[in-house]
């Protein structure tokens, strides 16, 4: 079960908690699909990293 999160007098639900590590999780894999040149390759770059920010963000649910 997920609980809120206690930082410095705030309560955080540990949804946001989760948001924030899938967004530094996401920025890590657009950097490295960029240095290998991935990224340019795409169709719909705005799509793709939405698509790959959701793929992030569900797998690091279970695991956290």
């Amino acid at each position: 079960m997920l609980k809120d999160v206690d930082l410095g007098g705030i309560y955080l639900a540990a949804l946001v908690l989760h948001l924030l590590l899938a967004a530094v999780l996401f920025f890590a894999c657009r950097g490295a699909l960029g240095r290998i040149r991935l990224l340019g390759r795409v169709w719909y770059l705005a799509l793709f990293e939405a698509a790959l920010f959701v793929v992030v963000f569900a797998l690091l649910l279970p695991f956290v």
